[in-house]
């Protein structure tokens, strides 16, 4: 088996061959990576295992810290990002051949956001839930296969005059950044810089291949939702909203939205991502769309068998800090260390 490093990241090439592989989706795509590259300024590794003149892997990773303590991760910021390989491989075999090459840059770890299963997993936090909805061209049968209160507040939403607006220009991603940063001091969570969400109007949006949905009440702009898209698959990434309007259910009205575009434009699936196992309601509300469950297994190497305790205080602090943080500072301050929490 022979690693090949491609340092092309503006090849067409290497998006087709993503196509070639059954969990492909869009975290894999030179969009995503020029999104994550220009915005951060990591530097991008890809990487392709051949073996009988034959891709049997690939996998790209983004290079994070510094010299002297540098970590390969597939993908900073991704939900997921897992090894694409043939099923006649062995998942543990070509992870420790990539580390052994990554050397050559000094990494120290390698972390890869979703390998098969039966690969040992030392840390069970590293687990999450992922929520995939099947589609089909025929969005009625979708809506009944929902939980009854989905619906209903799809209707609710509807009724109240909720007007939605699909659109990839920059004054939308503006509209929808500022939702955005409402919500993240909502949830204690800092925001992504502007220039992350210009970045993915750049690379992704005017490639074709995303889209967002704001919703509006009398003209205000209450809700929004960002969904990627590559060959079959979409992806829900981003919903943001004001809560003073949350009553009005214009989060449930903008998915509908998205899953009857998809299900007529004959995409076979629509990702609602990762969650932890610990967020019980964002479980149960993902399942009452109808979606199947599956777990992601975020694998490290060398294995870290202890969690620094000191760090999840330090991020219990910070969450209670920017809920009091002014929108405006967390814009121009705090989403500038970002970077740093890959």
């Amino acid at each position: 088996m022979k690693i090949i490093e491609k340092d092309q990241i503006q090849s067409q090439n290497w998006n087709d061959l993503l196509l070639k592989f059954d969990e492909y989706n869009i975290f894999h795509t030179t969009y995503w990576l020029n999104v994550l590259k220009e915005t951060y300024s990591y530097k991008p590794v890809f990487l392709r295992c051949i073996c009988n003149s034959e891709n049997v892997a690939i996998l790209p990773l983004l290079l994070t810290g510094n010299k002297r303590n540098r970590k390969g991760i597939s993908l900073p910021f991704s939900d997921f990002c897992p090894l694409l390989i043939k099923n006649s491989y062995k998942s543990e075999e070509i992870v420790l051949e990539v580390f052994q090459f990554l050397r050559k840059y000094r990494v120290k770890s390698l972390e890869i956001r979703g390998l098969a299963s039966h690969m040992k997993i030392h840390d069970e936090k590293n687990i999450y839930i992922h929520h995939i909805l099947k589609l089909n061209n025929n969005p009625e049968q979708i809506l009944n296969n929902m939980k009854s209160y989905c619906r209903r507040n799809i209707r609710k939403a509807s009724r109240l005059g909720i007007r939605t607006e699909q659109s990839s220009s920059m004054n939308s991603v503006k509209i929808y950044y500022n939702l955005h940063c409402i919500t993240r001091k909502r949830l204690g969570t800092p925001p992504q810089p502007l220039s992350f969400f210009k970045n993915i109007k750049k690379y992704i949006f005017d490639n074709n291949h995303g889209f967002i949905i704001l919703g509006y009440f009398n003209d205000i702009p209450i809700a929004g939702a960002v969904f990627f898209h590559f060959g079959k698959k979409a992806l829900f990434k981003f919903g943001a909203s004001d809560q003073r309007f949350q009553q009005m259910r214009a989060n449930n009205l903008i998915l509908w939205e998205a899953i009857y575009y998809f299900a007529i434009n004959k995409f076979k699936e629509l990702s609602l991502g990762r969650t932890s196992q610990e967020n019980i309601g964002l479980l149960n509300y993902k399942e009452g769309w109808g979606a199947d469950r599956t777990k992601i297994n975020y694998y490290t190497y060398p294995a870290i068998i202890q969690k620094s305790i000191l760090i999840d205080h330090l991020i219990r602090i910070s969450r209670k800090i920017i809920t009091v943080v002014p929108v405006t500072i967390l814009k121009t301050i705090v989403s500038r260390l970002y970077r740093f929490f890959p």
